[in-house]
Formats: structure tokens, C-alpha cells, sequence
């Protein structure tokens, strides 16, 4: 058979991936805080940013805040583990602190998500007894105390979690958070393959995020989402597109996993049945970006913009509207790069610009002075191990964008 993978259906963002990147100065900031997983910054009404994580010791969580545009960071505050006991005859998987947000009056907002199962190593949509779920805390003493606000409802699917996740202000106050829900296999109905699927849910919340409903959905192989919002009014987003071979999808294609990681083929558990096998690996696994230009309500299809496994980016907007969509990287080492665009995210730059190669779950803010701050989680397979990171950089000159051109991408189900 022969085999086809994304870049023959994207060949443009492909052609712009394989090119060399452009290395780009940024002002590095490390801290020794261990306790971070999937950074997501947030910043507050005056300025000063957090993030959520975990204390040293993994017995609290924590939320890290810097008053000083993340060149030096402390803790804010610990949160007690507001998750419920485990029941009986299950063991905790995953407890983490996996977002933060702030309110327009001033409240903090905490992600606390809990995972378990019956103890076996996790293998996904099979397992019939996993079971992930996530509730928002709030504290409105400046993290003196928290209280529980909203566990969030997956239904009508079975579970609600996913990686790293933000809730993002808007400026008429609301606030939107896109996490992930998907279907799960339960004893005696194991889950088909069609629905091995995940999809980015929009809650929001009016009332500070004391309560959340759900708004609208991201579509289909969405997670890791981030939203920012346009001067235009226009919401510009970023997602982690990913999905298996589906039993619907054209014979030939296939995971680029099978050809690029140097692997034998029996030694990748989900490549066992080969490249184009139904189920098997991911055969897209990258950031994509949509838009909506109703508050949230209905958004676009998702758009193709970065390589393989280029993933976990989020979208910042500058004082004059361009959109900037810094992103990390598994491909040998780790690290951020970044993309622009000069028309709320229709076309964006072919150029590719490096910031770092180490650190992965990266997020972003812009400050006054369009100055962005770039948290991620360190040192990732470096000998110092995690640590809170912080990147400062400024865009470069639209002369300089633009002399290497635009793409527009193109939607993400091409095959």
C-alpha cells in the first residue's frame, strides 16, 4: 500500500515545518518551584500574573504569582485538596491543578482535576473503569481560603478532563473555559473505535465563576484549547488537534509515528497492527486554529497551522490586533516557537521563529507594553529537571514577518 500521512493533505504547513526555524531573544527566567505540570498563566485586574500547580511536596495545591511581569516568582497561596474520596475498589490516577483564572473583581479561580480506576496502567477509551472529572474552586480573599464553585457536567459523555486548560477573560467580563470531554468504554460496553474521539466543550460564566454552563463546542479531536479575544470583537483560538484512524478514513492513511521515530514497528504498542491500522496511533497530532464571530457561540472548522506534533499553543493578541500564536514542540528536544498574523488569524506567517528548546505545556500573556511572558515547565530532559519558567520577548517588526510570506491553512479534514 502506499501510505499517506497529514503532509499529503497540508503540504503548505508541512513544506513551512520542515524549513530551519529562526532563532528569536527572549529574557529567560527559572525558578526552583517543581510543582508545575501544564503551566496555564493568568493574569489579574492590576496586572500580576499566576499560575496553578502544585507545593514541593505534592501535598497541597499552589498557586505561583509574579508581580513583576514574570521575572521573579513566589507563592501566592496553597489549596487544599478539595477532590472527593476515591470510591471503593478504585485507585487515583492523576490529581492535579491543571489551570488558573481571574475574575474582573478580583476572584481567583483554581482547575482541580481528579482521575482514577481500578488500578491498572491507563490505556485509554478501553479501560471500563476509568473515570475523569474536574471542579472549579474560587477564592475571593486572595487565596486565603477556597471553597468548591462548580464540579463541571460531561454529559451526555462520560468523562471531562483532558490536559492543560485555561479560562480566559473577556472584556464585557465573561468567562470562557474549554476543556475537554469523551466517551469511555463501561463494563460489558466496550466503547467502537468510531468513538474514540475527544471534543472541546466552552463553559462560561457570568457571576465571576461562582457558576458555569455550557456554551458551545470546539469540535470534533479538540483538546488543549486557548482562547483571546480581538479588538474586532472576533474570538481567535488554538487547539491541540488530535485523532486515531477512524473507520471512515481513506485505507491509506496512516500515523507518521511509524516512519519518522526510528522505532521498529513491534516495539510501539498502537503501530502493532501497522501505519493505517483503524484505532492505532494518532494520525494528526497538532495545533489548528478557529474562530468565532459570534461571542463563542458557533465557531470555525479547524484549520491545520503547525507540524507534527507541534502542539499546546495559545493565542495572544498585541495593542494593534496582530495575533501571535506561540506553540510548543516534542520533535527530539522541547521548546517554543512562534507564528504571526496580521489579519485575526485568516493567513499567518510561513516563517516559523524559535524562543527556547526546552519546556513543554507553554502559555502566554501580553502585558501593557506588548511585552509577552511565555510560562512553561522547565528544563524538560535537561539535568535540572522541572522547573516554573518564564519567557519575556516582544514580536518582531512586521518589515521582518513579512518578508517571508503568508499561508492561509486549510481545514483540518482534507482527507
Amino acid at each position: 500500500m502506499h501510505y499517506k500521512t497529514w503532509r499529503d493533505y497540508h503540504p503548505e504547513v508541512a513544506g513551512n515545518a520542515a524549513l530551519p526555524v529562526r532563532p528569536w531573544p527572549c529574557e529567560t527566567y527559572t525558578t526552583e518551584f517543581t510543582g508545575v505540570h501544564q503551566c496555564s498563566v493568568a493574569m489579574g485586574p492590576d496586572g500580576d500574573l499566576v499560575v496553578a500547580g502544585d507545593t514541593d511536596d505534592d501535598k497541597h495545591g499552589a498557586l505561583f504569582h509574579s508581580a513583576d511581569e514574570g521575572r521573579t516568582w513566589s507563592i501566592l497561596c496553597t489549596i487544599a485538596d478539595f477532590s472527593p474520596p476515591v470510591p471503593a475498589g478504585f485507585k487515583l490516577m492523576t490529581h492535579s491543578y491543571t489551570g488558573s483564572g481571574y475574575a474582573a473583581d478580583g476572584t481567583l479561580l483554581a482547575i482541580e482535576r481528579f482521575a482514577y480506576n481500578d488500578g491498572r496502567p491507563y490505556e485509554g477509551h478501553s479501560d471500563p473503569t476509568f473515570h475523569d472529572r474536574v471542579q472549579i474552586l474560587c477564592s475571593a480573599d486572595r487565596g486565603k481560603t477556597w471553597e468548591i464553585a462548580q464540579e463541571l457536567d460531561p454529559v451526555p459523555h462520560d468523562c471531562l478532563g483532558g490536559n492543560e486548560v485555561s479560562i480566559r477573560r473577556l472584556s464585557d467580563g465573561r468567562l470562557m473555559l474549554p476543556v475537554c470531554v469523551y466517551d469511555q468504554s463501561r463494563p460489558g460496553k466496550p466503547l467502537p473505535f468510531d468513538r474514540y474521539t475527544q471534543r472541546a466543550l466552552l463553559y462560561c460564566s457570568e457571576d465571576h465563576g461562582r457558576t458555569w454552563s455550557r456554551f458551545a463546542s470546539l469540535g470534533e479531536h479538540t483538546d488543549e484549547s486557548w482562547i483571546a479575544e480581538h479588538p474586532s470583537g472576533r474570538l481567535v483560538a488554538v487547539t491541540r488537534y488530535q485523532r486515531k484512524k477512524l473507520p471512515g478514513d481513506p485505507p491509506e492513511l496512516a500515523t507518521p509515528y511509524y516512519f519518522t521515530d526510528g522505532h521498529p514497528v513491534d516495539t510501539c504498542v498502537e503501530c502493532k497492527d501497522g501505519p493505517a491500522a483503524v484505532g492505532g496511533h494518532s494520525v494528526y497530532k497538532q495545533s489548528a486554529v478557529l474562530h468565532s464571530d459570534d461571542g463563542g457561540g458557533s465557531w470555525s472548522t479547524p484549520r491545520i497551522v503547525t507540524g507534527w506534533i507541534q502542539q499546546t499553543g495559545c493565542i495572544v493578541v498585541l495593542s494593534d490586533g496582530t495575533v501571535v500564536l506561540p506553540f510548543s514542540r516534542k520533535d527530539g528536544t522541547h521548546g517554543q516557537r512562534f507564528i504571526v498574523s496580521y489579519d485575526r488569524g485568516e493567513s499567518w506567517s510561513k516563517a516559523i521563529w524559535e524562543l527556547n528548546d526546552c519546556g513543554m505545556y507553554a502559555s502566554s500573556v501580553v502585558m501593557p507594553d506588548d511585552t509577552i511572558v511565555t510560562v512553561h515547565d522547565g528544563l524538560r530532559g535537561k539535568a535540572s529537571g522541572r522547573r516554573l519558567s518564564a519567557l519575556r520577548w516582544q514580536v518582531p517588526p512586521p518589515a521582518v514577518v513579512e518578508q517571508h510570506g503568508f499561508f492561509t491553512p486549510g481545514p483540518a479534514e482534507t482527507a
